[in-house]
């Protein structure tokens, strides 16, 4: 019979793990401010100089600003992804936002350039039109659920390879296999299937498998090392940190610090960025996102082989005593 304090300290453990939970998720979202938003202004030097003291006077953290020639270069700075948004200064004020890049910041700026059309007292209202030079649509509106098949299968293939296999090797074809087939079957859910996905199959395939590999990784090889206890503090890891304050609720530059440069560097939020460049920006660098992925399957494969290592010391260890 299980006693009662088992009973009732399930009870509390799940109810701590439900505010914890909770918190970790509404944490960033409450308390976003954001920051450092990448802007690029392109018209007459004595314009756009103008501009980027009105705008700066408001909010000095607001904006980076990037001068560019004109509104060609403007919109190839946002396929670049080097830029969020753009201003245009001439006859008539232009706003470039793409909300497939950041729909938080594409309605950021789409407010400030309705703010920016009312007229003042006495004065006549000034033009400004706002463009979604690189829109979403649908494939834009599931936003960052498109990395669900690289956390769901990145969780569940380190969970599988732990509980039912032993062996380190078989614990790398386990993973690896989740890895590559489970990229294949996630694109073409995204894609073929829900039309959610719009980039190249097999690169978005790839995208998909090296998220899986990091994050599986990550959590096999503090499984190997620690046990049980290692698997939960990876997947808390993985759920409770690397999903907020990866940027998939808020943009990064939305969260408060450090959680914004520490989430620019967990598998989460890089799996997110690097399907969101192959789908809208395909003239965007992605060497960044892949070689952070890589890193951290590096690291995991090596936290699971060191683990295994250690293992193998003990029981050699162990194994006089017990004939002993």
């Amino acid at each position: 019979m299980t006693p009662w304090r088992v009973a009732v300290g399930a009870g509390l453990g799940v109810s701590l793990l439900i505010g914890l939970v909770a918190a970790a998720f509404l944490w960033p979202v409450t308390t976003a401010n954001p920051q450092h938003v990448k802007l690029a202004v392109a018209g007459p030097e004595q314009a756009t100089v103008a501009v980027e003291r009105q705008l700066g006077a408001r909010n000095g953290e607001l904006f980076d600003f990037t001068d560019v020639t004109d509104r060609n270069a403007a919109v190839e700075a946002i396929e670049l992804r080097e830029v969020q948004g753009a201003i245009v200064v001439g006859e008539r004020t232009e706003i470039l936002t793409t909300s497939a890049g950041s729909p938080q910041v594409a309605q950021l700026l789409t407010r400030m350039g309705n703010a920016m059309s009312r007229p003042q007292p006495g004065q006549r209202a000034p033009e400004v039109a706002v463009t979604d030079v690189v829109p979403g649509g649908r494939a834009g509106a599931a936003g960052t659920l498109t990395m669900l098949p690289g956390l769901i299968g990145g969780i569940a293939g380190a969970v599988v390879s732990l509980v039912l296999v032993r062996t380190p090797v078989r614990r790398f074809a386990t993973l690896g296999t989740v890895a590559v087939v489970g990229g294949l079957i996630g694109t073409a859910v995204l894609g073929p299937w829900f039309d959610v996905s719009q980039g190249n199959y097999w690169l978005l395939a790839a995208a998909l498998g090296m998220g899986i590999l990091a994050i599986g990784s990550v959590i096999a090889g503090l499984g190997t090392l620690l046990g049980r206890p290692g698997m939960a503090l990876g997947v808390l890891l993985v759920v409770l940190v690397g999903n907020p304050w990866g940027g998939l609720f808020a943009p990064r530059e939305f969260l408060a610090e450090p959680m914004g440069t520490i989430g620019a560097y967990l598998p989460n939020g890089r799996v997110a960025e690097l399907l969101r460049s192959i789908n809208f920006f395909p003239d965007a660098p992605t060497s960044a996102h892949w070689l952070v992925l890589g890193l951290w399957a590096v690291v995991g494969l090596a936290l699971l082989a060191l683990g295994t290592a250690l293992s193998r010391r003990a029981s050699t260890a162990a194994s006089p005593n017990a004939t002993a």
